[in-house]
């Protein structure tokens, strides 16, 4: 039996349009590879200088947690105390001095539990946020159960403060910046 030219080229292109439009079917059977990490903004790497900015708790602060003047800037207080024991950064006293600015908040949003403390990481040169924490603060009453939660809640954000800090830059991440 014999095949003409015009009909073989037919069958060579219908077989090769089949091969093409099942391509896509064959992908869809493989798991896609993971994306992997994003990156992390250099800036949060080659900073050296920080400011902590007091962001407070707003109108939001429950009278019972702050009862003496002097505990209006404990978290504050904590926080900086924690920064400065760890040393990574050089703390400094003026926002135009520093790399980056460090956001401390008392989030206690109209009373509910679990209050929480957040951080947001500015660059202090475009005024841009480069990262943000949340970490719950379970408890709240009495003082001293208090103390020890707001220990545990300052302890993970300062902890995750430094997860973040000790990630390796990524060479591709600063040239998008």
């Amino acid at each position: 039996m014999r095949i003409s030219t015009t009909t073989l080229s037919r069958l060579c292109s219908l077989a090769l349009g089949i091969a093409f439009a099942s391509i896509p079917l064959l992908a869809a059977d493989q798991p896609s590879p993971s994306p992997g990490p994003a990156p992390v903004p250099a800036q949060i790497f080659t900073a050296k200088k920080v400011f902590i900015a007091n962001a407070g708790a707003g109108d939001t602060l429950p009278s019972w947690v702050f009862k003496r003047p002097e505990d209006a800037n404990e978290i504050y207080n904590r926080f900086y105390a924690a920064m400065k024991k760890w040393g990574r950064f050089e703390l400094v006293s003026n926002p135009s001095d520093a790399d980056l600015v460090f956001e401390l908040r008392f989030i206690n949003a109209f009373g509910i539990i679990p209050r929480r403390f957040g951080l947001k990481i500015w660059d202090a040169r475009t005024r841009f946020i480069l990262w943000t924490f949340v970490e719950d603060v379970t408890s709240g009453w009495p003082k001293k159960i208090w103390d020890k939660d707001c220990d545990e809640g300052m302890a993970k954000l300062v902890s995750d403060v430094m997860s973040l800090a000790a990630q390796p830059a990524n060479p591709a991440a600063g040239a998008n910046q």
